[in-house]
């Protein structure tokens, strides 16, 4: 792993600490990564592209399960354009029709709760 850059924030809840990492790059020779994670009571949930080219030809992946055993699958719309794809120029059609079907997928079906906002600070008294 050559880089890795991203953003850490916590929340305090009744039912435990929730952890967000956004804006997450990871880099190591010519692959990259890019994504976003979610871990709240040991449970992950999150969405990452590992890219041969800088975001040119990759494949999404969703992130899931526990932190003792995570899962990584491909999205739906990412299956559905990889298949388009591969009928339509085998080979780095189905990288590029993973791609797109993601983004037609985050387009019409944005099942993404926007981040609660932070827990104020209580001063001691």
């Amino acid at each position: 792993l050559d880089e890795l850059s991203g953003t850490l924030d916590t929340q305090a809840t009744d039912n435990g600490i929730v952890l967000r990492y956004t804006n997450l790059r990871a880099r190591s020779g010519v692959l990259t990564a890019t994504g976003s994670a979610r871990v709240f009571n040991r449970k992950l949930d999150g969405e990452a592209a590992v890219d041969l080219v800088d975001g040119v030809v990759g494949v999404p992946l969703k992130l899931g399960g526990t932190l003792d055993a995570p899962e990584l699958s491909l999205t739906g719309g990412a299956l559905t354009g990889a298949a388009i794809g591969s009928a339509v120029l085998p080979g780095v059609g189905t990288a590029i029709g993973a791609r797109i079907g993601q983004k037609v997928e985050q387009m019409f079906m944005p099942d993404k709760k926007k981040p609660a906002r932070p827990a104020q600070r209580r001063n001691p008294q």
